[in-house]
């Protein structure tokens, strides 16, 4: 089936459309990878409060972000088919989304005091843990914007927060809660630490990837993003390859660190082989489609791989 006809049969079908125009597809892709992070680090105490937090947060989130498209006047939201319907659906379910966010807002934040109360006065979480939390709320306000600052506004800073964002929320925050749950601390394993950072590496470059199709919106609004400083060649060169290397290096050693036998170790290059397909298929022009589904849907592919060769 090739991208025209997934994007066709999308559109024909109302909860498709309310899969990924309403963000749900992401929060699926946020839930997974932190199952993996939990399954990998072999924790059996798991937090469902804060997955379930996390599902509903990012749906909240990016619905934030995509809201702002009705109002925009940049000419690829109205060029692109797929672009213009999500931007249309937005306006059609306006009332829809505003009461979804509303709901899920209050939701978030009464379950976030119900449950998280006792913790913080059973003095579990020490400064330091504190300290990650507080960083990684600054990062995701200065993503939505701060005042006058919106780290969107800057192009090669943009990836690397949003990547950091989402390795603290997929691979740190479900360990930090599931602990919180047996009354213990995290402990800097070494395992830990090459998870977070694979997890930040891969979904790095996914996120630089990303940029591809908005190269002719951001060289004319002059946003200094990898593909617009140094073209989509020389992005794949020099920033994607390296990157790419120093992903395979980062799985080897963490299956290393693990124990994986060698079916294991094979297995986890699926997600690796998958991201370097893609890297080649987007040397050439790809539909926004093969964005959302594809590109993102390598989050989902690596979450199922690593959740799969922890039960092995």
């Amino acid at each position: 089936m090739t991208i025209a006809k997934i994007r066709a049969f999308i559109l024909r079908h109302n909860l498709l459309k309310f899969l990924f125009f309403g963000n749900y597809f992401y929060a699926f892709c946020a839930l997974a990878l932190s199952l993996e992070s939990l399954c990998i680090l072999g924790l059996t105490a798991v937090d469902i409060h804060y997955l379930l937090m996390l599902f509903l947060g990012v749906i909240v989130f990016y619905t934030h972000a995509y809201r702002s498209l009705d109002k925009t006047d940049e000419a690829s939201v109205f060029q692109n088919p797929f672009y213009l319907q999500r931007t249309l659906w937005y306006i059609r379910n306006g009332r829809l989304v505003r009461a979804q966010q509303f709901l899920l807002a209050t939701i978030i934040a009464i379950a976030t005091i119900y449950y998280y109360w006792p913790i913080l006065n059973a003095d579990i979480i020490t400064s330091a843990e504190y300290g990650s939390l507080g960083l990684v709320m600054l990062l995701a306000l200065a993503y939505v914007g701060l005042g006058s600052f919106n780290i969107r506004r800057y192009g090669l800073l943009k990836p690397l927060v949003i990547a950091v964002l989402w390795s603290a929320l997929v691979s740190w925050f479900p360990v930090l809660t599931s602990l919180w749950v047996k009354r213990q601390h995290q402990q800097m394993q070494a395992s830990f630490v090459l998870l977070f950072l694979y997890n930040t590496i891969y979904i790095l470059q996914l996120c630089i990837l990303f940029d591809i199709k908005d190269y002719a919106v951001d060289a004319r609004s002059r946003l200094r993003t990898f593909i617009v400083w140094l073209g989509l060649k020389r992005s794949i060169l020099y920033i994607i390859m390296p990157l790419y290397i120093v992903a395979l290096l980062c799985w080897y050693i963490l299956a290393t660190t693990l124990g994986y036998n060698s079916v294991q170790l094979v297995l986890g290059y699926i997600p690796l082989a998958a991201l370097g397909w893609v890297i080649y298929k987007l040397r050439s022009p790809q539909p926004l489609l093969f964005y959302l589904f594809i590109v993102d849907g390598l989050m989902l592919l690596k979450a199922l791989i690593g959740i799969l060769i922890s039960k092995m």
